[in-house]
């Protein structure tokens, strides 16, 4: 057994050296393929440098795009892919190498020169990115030599797909329980970067006639659940700030102020029309729709104008629909009905669109399902009474 266990490490440290040494991103890509299948079998031989180690080269990776303010090129996206699986895997595993990550994406400054999170900002921009410098704060405004790794109008991306999945993946895990990092996150434009990637694979809002999305490496369902997770842990996270108020509940983080999130909301509507209305035959809900409200509801719940954005979308129609799921569970309820009372809660007149969608029907057929749920109920009784306001 101890002669295995030798065995494994060595096999490990074979496979880190070959990452680190590697002279082209192929070559990469071979190494972290094994690499990736090897953590699957044995993730608990991995050496504890194994973090360090793939999140040096992911950064070295994008270190030239980043240097050169251009898009990465195909086999650097496929690279950084094939390490941001080990990558992941290891940060869900761990709880060291999780912090040892996060402390990089925190420590860094763009100042200082290309950094992980430069590199993670390369491979989350493509087509239609775009980063809208409406943040406050000042020290944010350094990061616009890291941000422009966008490509040109008219320039398609059909590779990188598996890696924005991956990077949105591992910066929602790392990100949903830190505020710190959903904050810098937040003032380095990826959400900017997330709603116009999103409203351009849909193409123009999502709510036309249903149409082919642009092609981007991947299926357009990955990729906008990882998107819209990544939104989801970013928006939903509570703020200290608002504590410093001597009213918490004014409280309004600097990136939803004004027309800040017009193209985000429209691009979390457009991917759950697409979802539930274009595509429909959903038996569950999915990831996609929890994410997709839940962020929705935040939102509405902290902006009136975004609330009034989200109804004059029709976007009260995709909660009702969730909750016309067949399949639909507890926390898919609840996610749908506080989506629906949130948005109903800032807009006066939003009983007449909930009349017209069946809420009140819905909601009725959801405390029925879960008799035994208080909060089901509490939920279910709000969207009623905002339906007979």
């Amino acid at each position: 057994m101890a002669e295995d266990h030798r065995c494994v490490a060595a096999q490990f440290q074979d496979l880190l050296d070959a990452i680190r040494n590697a002279d082209d991103p192929a070559a990469v890509s071979l190494a972290g393929a094994g690499l990736a299948s090897h953590l699957h079998r044995n993730l608990k031989c991995a050496p504890a440098n194994t973090a360090d180690v793939l999140s040096s080269c992911i950064a070295g990776l994008g270190e030239s795009a980043v240097k050169e303010s251009r898009s990465l090129q195909g086999t650097e996206r496929d690279a950084i892919s094939s390490l941001l699986v080990s990558l992941l895997e290891l940060v869900l595993a761990r709880a060291e190498d999780a912090e040892h990550v996060r402390s990089l994406l925190l420590a860094q400054k763009s100042i200082e020169g290309p950094t992980l999170l430069g590199t993670f900002l390369a491979v989350l921009s493509g087509p239609g990115a775009r980063c809208l410098y409406f943040s406050n704060n000042r020290p944010s405004r350094v990061m616009h030599r890291e941000l422009p790794c966008v490509e040109p109008p008219g320039v398609s991306n059909s590779s990188g797909g598996a890696a924005f999945v991956h990077a949105c993946q591992l910066l929602a895990a790392l990100a949903r329980e830190d505020r710190e990092l959903a904050k810098v996150l937040a003032c380095a434009h990826v959400l900017d970067i997330l709603g116009g990637r999103l409203l351009h694979h849909l193409g123009s809002d999502g709510r036309g006639p249903a149409s082919e999305p642009e092609d981007v490496g991947t299926s357009w369902l990955p990729f906008a659940t990882a998107a819209v997770g990544l939104v989801d842990a970013l928006v939903t996270i509570e703020e200290e700030d608002r504590l410093q108020l001597a009213n918490p509940s004014l409280f309004r983080a600097g990136w939803v102020r004004y027309e800040r999130a017009d193209e985000l909301v429209d691009a979390v509507v457009a991917a759950l029309y697409r979802s539930l209305q274009h595509e429909g035959g959903s038996l569950v809900a999915q990831q996609l729709h929890l994410s997709g409200l839940r962020a929705l509801q935040y939102i509405a719940s902290h902006s009136e104008n975004q609330a009034h954005r989200i109804l004059s979308s029709n976007g009260l129609s995709l909660g009702v629909k969730v909750l016309g799921i067949v399949g639909t569970d507890e926390e898919a309820a609840l996610v749908a009905l506080r989506f629906l009372s949130a948005v109903a809660a800032m807009c006066p007149l939003s009983h007449r669109c909930l009349g017209e969608h069946g809420a009140a029907e819905a909601a009725e057929r959801t405390m029925a399902r879960y008799p035994r749920s208080p909060t089901v109920e509490l939920e279910a009784k709000r969207v009623l009474q905002a339906c007979l306001a």
